[in-house]
């Protein structure tokens, strides 16, 4: 029986912890990747010794980057991804975004998956089976939002790179698919200004923001035997 790794890219986050805490029941092995605030991990793997490695990198970092990749290489090679590294969201006009900000999004998000999916999807491809979940935005899905220009480029550059992905892999049997959020309450969205997040709770239906427990079922549907017909979708959460 194939056993089940999961490498989980920006495993820091919210929503990473929350999938984390659910699933980890699923998995034979979880390589949890973080640049920071990784004490929560640190306490997940005090409790599953044998059953998590922390690995830490900063995805700025093209040297960090490359030795994050040897690594994980030199281990057990994951045939389940998750990615969600991004780089806080700021509203700014696009004038007023300095080129440096937009490198910055397309390092972290984009750059390093390209990288990371260099060295591992041939090997994936050997064994005729993966699955990848990309995290992008509900924006890719319905018009964007004003003010975040550098933020949506990194999200829509990662919708192409999925739907490129599906296209030379599929047949291999890897299966990469997109979980498209709306704002979500987390500690990602915490510098944008209040009044932001107030009219984007009123504009929603239920009057309230997406929990991480809305969107976990749906990354771990799309890592399930049950989503072995889908590639290359792009799915959109909102409230």
């Amino acid at each position: 029986m194939r056993k089940k790794v999961i490498l989980i890219l920006g495993a820091s986050s919210d929503l990473a912890i929350a999938f984390i805490h659910q699933e980890i029941g699923k998995y034979d092995y979880i390589i949890a990747h973080y640049h920071s605030n990784g004490s929560r991990l640190l306490d997940i793997q005090k409790e599953y010794t044998d059953k998590v490695k922390l690995v830490k990198a900063d995805f700025a970092s093209i040297q960090e980057l490359q030795n994050f990749i040897d690594e994980i290489k030199s281990g057990i090679i994951p045939n389940y991804i998750i990615h969600f590294p991004a780089v806080e969201c700021k509203l700014r006009k696009f004038e007023k975004i300095a080129i440096s900000d937009f490198q910055d999004n397309l390092q972290v998000s984009v750059l390093s998956v390209i990288l990371i999916l260099q060295n591992l999807l041939p090997l994936m491809a050997k064994e005729q089976y993966g699955k990848i979940v990309f995290i992008l935005s509900i924006h890719t899905i319905t018009d964007g939002h004003e003010y975040i220009s550098d933020y949506l480029t990194a999200k829509y550059s990662l919708l192409g790179l999925m739907k490129a992905l599906t296209v030379e892999y599929r047949e291999k049997g890897i299966h990469i698919n997109g979980v498209s959020p709306d704002m979500t309450e987390t500690k990602f969205i915490s510098g944008l200004p209040r009044i932001a997040i107030e009219k984007k709770k009123n504009e929603n239906i239920s009057k309230e923001l997406l929990s991480v427990s809305d969107i976990v079922p749906t990354i771990a549907y799309l890592l399930d035997e049950a989503s072995d017909c889908l590639f290359g979708q792009n799915i959109g959460l909102v409230r």
